[in-house]
């Protein structure tokens, strides 16, 4: 009997232990891994403060604003979204500008299905859907805290996307984020 609720008390703790790690797995999936879309445009952009590149479920309605686009490659596409998806690509601190010019939105027969804006200064972007990676850096000062800013892998990831584009905003701002 004792060796009984000896396994069944194992067993549980066990199975807690399973379970928990399946939710830590779960937590950072790469939403983009299962995003349905045929194509991508990477846009250059004046954001200014706030704007991100799709408003009112419309790109840049501005045009005025828009400087350059492109159509992303295979590869391109792959290369950002094993960025995204990844914790080793935050976890730096962010500024508070949010001026984003950097943007990239999901189509999927004409219709936006997901879009990011990346502001270059503040080292920082939005997402929709959200990026679970993204707060996978908590910090010290409590449990909601997280370093949410892209880290040095990351910035060096999107800062090589944006130069092979040959937009004009192509550094993410390391000076004031590298250590």
């Amino acid at each position: 009997m004792k060796n009984l609720l000896y396994t069944l008390i194992c067993f549980a703790f066990i199975n807690q232990g399973i379970s928990q790690t399946n939710k830590a797995a779960k937590k950072y999936i790469n939403p983009f891994d299962t995003l349905k879309y045929d194509k991508v445009i990477a846009y250059d952009y004046n954001g200014s403060p706030e704007m991100q590149i799709v408003i009112e479920e419309k790109v840049m309605p501005l045009k005025e604003r828009m400087f350059k686009q492109a159509e992303l490659t295979k590869e391109q596409i792959n290369k950002l979204n094993k960025t995204l998806g990844d914790t080793k690509s935050y976890g730096g601190g962010t500024a508070a500008c949010f001026d984003p010019h950097f943007g990239v939105v999901f189509f999927k027969e004409n219709k936006i299905v997901g879009h990011i804006s990346i502001c270059m200064g503040c080292n920082f972007l939005e997402s929709t859907p959200d990026i679970p990676a993204e707060n996978s850096h908590k910090t010290d000062l409590c449990d909601e805290c997280y370093a949410r800013g892209f880290s040095k892998f990351g910035r060096k990831n999107i800062s090589a996307l944006v130069k092979e584009l040959k937009f004009s905003h192509g550094e993410l701002n390391s000076e004031l984020f590298d250590k």
